[in-house]
């Protein structure tokens, strides 16, 4: 209830055009945190997605901050599996007309990341994504599968659209110290950690073409397939800025927030209409899905 009041200000204040000059320290604290923008005739209402309704015309936004991990944490970002629930729920939502990502982030972890590029390029319902800064990496990768994927400034950087690990080897200053490692192996596990062991020796081959190449080979063939108009250059890890990004088919286009909902609600409303016709040419086939249900 709380969180939805303190949304509900500042994003109605957005909506209107008007200008914040101070933000609560618990906007800040809940701003990775999904809500639903509900309208119903003059009255727009912020709402909380775990809500049983929504009045009219309904988007769900789910903001994608910060580093991307697997995990939420106490104090930062939500992680990958709560941002696929978040999905999951309001994609099922009978009441919710389109699906709106606000994202800010660097990248991060890859577990679960090719999941939730899953779940929203499989969404029935429509999805944009609005970038407010940086889609890189993992978030990248993420987004990519949204219907429409729109910046919000010549500014907003995009892309880093490849793998790589870094390791720190604080063994040995701990040894300098005094500090002794042992470890010990069972007898037929002569392969465990040596990829990893191999890299802290200075050795990357194995790590680079058993792991790092994999999953890179993933990302690559994810974005290819996701974006149509891909200019395949951009598959090297370079950032671009949103302008360019836009010729090179990474993006659609540039816009304001107040647009980038203007555009999943009119995506919804589409997606309603070629519906209803689908049924009205075909009574028989919907007769049979709603005794099914």
């Amino acid at each position: 209830g709380e969180r939805s009041a303190a949304y509900a200000s500042m994003i109605l204040s957005l909506l209107k055009g008007e200008r914040i000059l101070q933000e609560d320290s618990s906007l800040v604290r809940q701003r990775n945190h999904p809500y639903v923008i509900s309208n119903s005739g003059k009255q727009t209402r912020i709402q909380k997605l775990s809500d049983e309704s929504f009045a009219g015309s309904s988007t769900a936004v789910i903001p994608i901050r910060s580093e991307i991990l697997k995990y939420d944490q106490p104090c930062g970002p939500r992680g990958s599996q709560s941002i696929l629930q978040d999905i999951k729920m309001a994609d099922k939502h009978p009441d919710i007309g389109s699906i709106l990502l606000i994202v800010d982030s660097p990248g991060g972890q890859v577990t679960g990341t090719d999941l939730l590029s899953d779940a929203i390029r499989d969404a029935e319902k429509p999805v944009v994504a609005y970038i407010e800064g940086m889609a890189a990496s993992a978030a990248y990768w993420i987004i990519s599968g949204a219907d429409k994927i729109i910046a919000s400034s010549d500014l907003d950087r995009i892309g880093s659209i490849g793998t790589m690990l870094m390791a720190q080897d604080l063994q040995p200053a701990l040894e300098k110290l005094g500090v002794k490692f042992h470890e010990v192996y069972a007898s037929l596990s002569t392969d465990k950690n040596n990829d990893f062991n191999q890299v802290l020796s200075g050795n990357y081959d194995a790590y680079r073409s058993n792991v790092l190449d994999v999953i890179n080979n993933k990302f690559l063939s994810t974005i290819k397939a996701n974006r149509s108009k891909l200019d395949e250059t951009t598959l090297t890890g370079k950032v671009y800025f949103a302008r360019e990004a836009i010729a090179l088919g990474l993006i659609d286009e540039i816009g304001s927030l107040t647009e980038a909902i203007a555009t999943a609600t009119s995506l919804a409303e589409e997606k309603k209409i070629k519906s209803s016709n689908h049924q009205s040419l075909n009574p028989e086939p919907m007769k049979i899905n709603i005794s099914w249900k």
